[in-house]
């Protein structure tokens, strides 16, 4: 039942019941949802002979608590229990998921669950979107449709530009497509040259549904993610690699432009994310340990966020919950990379091989695009981790000791690369500030 309720609580998330049926939203679906999943989740909880493969766990422990608390330096008591009332519900989903998917087939359900309500989402969507394809400049925004209005404040005529989204958490496109990007890998697995039927009437056309869903999402964060899953799906030939370069090179520069919309990406059309990212540091110096608070970055910039995940958590919660954050990130990189490429006497199986190259591709797709979106505190975030642990709790058992290296430097690793991170963005803040002039 715990499981049944998992994908319940993550399709209820992620394609936002409450919106798409406003009968159940007198009951609190999501809320009723949650509490039934954590009941049915106590005996799972109770049930295990040891802790989660790794030190995810304690990082994440860490990192929640020093979320919750990152308003108590600042006087505001009600903030504690706001921040926990709206952060731990998306916290749950890594123990929901870790704790009741203990199979390869629950993964595999799970996996194509989330790509089953994907699809139900996007025909909703596309069809929303085509009916509104002629929208005028003062036309409201539909439930999946965002209609972006560019440069009408400069006097002359906008650019009305539709943009696909979802609802609920995903009710931004650049969150939207960044979604439907982390699923592309569990789509991937299911294609199987041996079973025609399914691979060509199924997976072939559920991946043009998607492909179709990213583009019309008009994000320049998702030509990224598209970019980093083309790397990770020819790297290691040489041949391909290079063929891949060449291509990737033309396609870019023949549909970037067609791809968001007509906006530039550029250091001006990236202006306003450079302005964001200066603000940020000015967080960060203001209060380096506990950060600005949960969502303060909200308050400290008139509504506006920060368009990086790493920045947006440093700025946030401070320094030390940052570092947590990255720890959790990079640890888990770690093992799913053990899984896929260890070699000795505890070698994991070839379908463990694969979900776990899956999920290393999807947390690559993911943290690519968080780059330039503010996705620190995302539900996806957790259930993708929570996906990574309980595959790793699989390997625990079958090798009765942990899959997690024992000599990882996994400490020094955080320190330098959440560090090399920040200092990348406040480059690209000097250095833009530098070519506006």
């Amino acid at each position: 039942m715990g499981f049944v309720l998992t994908i319940v609580y993550l399709l209820s998330i992620h394609m936002a019941l409450p919106e798409m049926f406003p009968a159940l939203a007198a009951i609190r679906p999501q809320l009723t949802v949650a509490v039934l999943t954590t009941l049915a989740t106590l005996p799972a909880l109770f049930a295990i002979k040891r802790p989660f493969p790794g030190p995810q766990v304690w990082l994440l422990g860490g990192f929640v608590l020093l979320v919750i608390l990152s308003w108590l330096p600042r006087g505001y008591f009600g903030g504690v229990a706001a921040t926990a009332q709206d952060f731990l519900p998306d916290v749950a989903a890594f123990f929901f998921v870790a704790l009741n998917v203990n199979s390869m087939k629950r993964l595999r359900i799970l996996a194509i669950a989330l790509l089953v309500g994907a699809v139900i989402t996007l025909t909703a969507g596309v069809r929303q979107y085509r009916e509104f394809e002629d929208a005028g400049e003062d036309e409201e925004d539909p439930p999946y449709v965002m209609i972006q209005r560019i440069g009408s404040e400069t006097g002359g005529d906008a650019l009305v530009l539709n943009r696909l989204r979802g609802l609920g958490v995903l009710n931004d496109p650049n969150d939207f497509s960044q979604y439907l990007l982390v699923l592309l890998p569990f789509l991937l697995l299911q294609w199987d040259p041996r079973r025609k039927a399914l691979s060509y009437l199924v997976v072939l056309p559920v991946g043009a549904l998607l492909l179709t869903g990213i583009y019309l999402t008009r994000s320049r964060g998702a030509l990224l993610g598209l970019m980093a899953l083309g790397w990770f799906l020819i790297r290691g030939n040489p041949k391909l690699i290079a063929a891949g370069v060449v291509a990737g090179a033309a396609l870019l520069a023949r549909f970037s432009s067609s791809f968001t919309g007509g906006r530039d990406i550029s250091v001006e059309g990236g202006s306003d994310r450079l302005g964001l990212w200066s603000d940020g540091f000015q967080m960060i110096k203001s209060s380096p340990l506990w950060g600005v608070g949960y969502r303060g970055y909200l308050d400290e910039t008139g509504g506006l966020t920060a368009h990086n995940s790493f920045l947006l958590c440093a700025a946030e919660t401070g320094l030390p919950a940052y570092f947590l954050w990255v720890g959790l990130l990079i640890v888990t990189v770690i093992q799913m990379r053990a899984l896929v490429y260890d070699e000795g006497r505890y070698a994991a199986d070839y379908e463990t091989r694969r979900w776990s190259q899956a999920l290393l591709v999807s947390m690559y797709i993911f943290l690519v695009t968080a780059f330039f979106l503010s996705r620190t505190f995302a539900p996806t975030l957790y259930a993708l981790l929570g996906m990574c642990a309980a595959i790793a709790s699989m390997e625990a058992r079958r090798r009765n000791t942990s899959p997690f290296p024992e000599f990882t430097w996994w400490p020094a690793w955080t320190v330098a690369l959440g560090s090399a991170l920040l200092a990348l963005i406040y480059a690209g803040v000097r250095v833009g500030n530098a070519l506006r002039g």
